[in-house]
């Protein structure tokens, strides 16, 4: 439990590891924070108890055409930050929604997407500048690949970090706080095939202040690190295909 236990103790203000417990809905699986349903679109489903996508034995849920909602009160317009596991399993053939808290044009304060366009992870801010767009550089949101994305707001500075390195950065920026509580994780809250993402999500967290530098690195070293059991002079650990892009 490693890796519960290096989160719980940066102090989330919401987190779902998404099915833990065998047997336990996604609607009453979290840690703290507010519950969360989910949404079917055309031929949706949500496929529970999953491979989980940390080196912690734990499950994921699988999102196809469908996504999952919560609803809690926040001001972002004040310091926040939101990590998650990923790993799509079909070809992106829109912008990918992963997280908003989008509810139409004007009632949005973030979108964490991977565009199709130049495959790249992106975050899209609504602030009094207008729409700003921090790409997460030099990394491309590959099929079958696991990716740990982590996004802080500083409340004049946001960045995007990509498994534990930071890939974008923005300054000078006011985001504009939404009227509503949605909190959508796989596509808008309106829904919509072209901005579905489709693939196994785990591990989503959310902070009321910017985690660190060296905290978005924990919190990744953790995952992927295997605990290491010595057993009659062996070692033996177990493996899972994140692929790194800190080079």
């Amino acid at each position: 439990m490693a890796y519960i236990n290096t989160v719980g103790g940066s102090n989330p203000l919401v987190y779902w590891r998404l099915d833990e417990a065998q047997g336990s809905p996604i609607t009453v699986d979290l840690i703290q924070g507010a519950a969360l349903d989910y949404i079917l679109l055309s031929g949706g489903v949500v496929t529970q108890f999953q491979p989980g996508l940390i080196n912690d034995p734990n499950t994921s849920a699988h999102v196809l055409e469908s996504y999952l909602r919560g609803f809690f009160p926040f001001n972002y317009s004040n310091p926040w930050s939101i990590e998650a596991w990923l790993k799509s399993d079909i070809s992106i053939s829109g912008d990918s929604t992963l997280f908003t808290n989008y509810v139409n044009n004007t009632d949005w304060s973030y979108r964490l997407s991977a565009i199709n366009n130049n495959g790249l992870i992106t975050l899209e801010l609504n602030t009094t500048l207008g729409v700003v767009t921090i790409p997460g550089s030099g990394v491309n949101f590959n099929t079958g690949d696991t990716y740990y994305i982590a996004a802080t707001y500083s409340g004049n500075t946001v960045f995007l970090y990509i498994n534990g390195v930071q890939r974008g950065v923005a300054n000078n920026i006011t985001v504009i706080d939404a009227s509503s509580d949605v909190f959508s994780i796989g596509n808008e809250y309106n829904g919509g095939i072209e901005t579905q993402y489709n693939g196994l999500i785990d591990e989503v967290a959310f902070y009321d202040y910017p985690l660190t530098l060296s905290t978005v690195q924990g919190h990744y070293t953790t995952g992927i690190n295997p605990p290491v059991i010595s057993r009659q002079g062996g070692v033996f650990a177990s493996l899972i295909d994140v692929k790194s892009f800190e080079t």
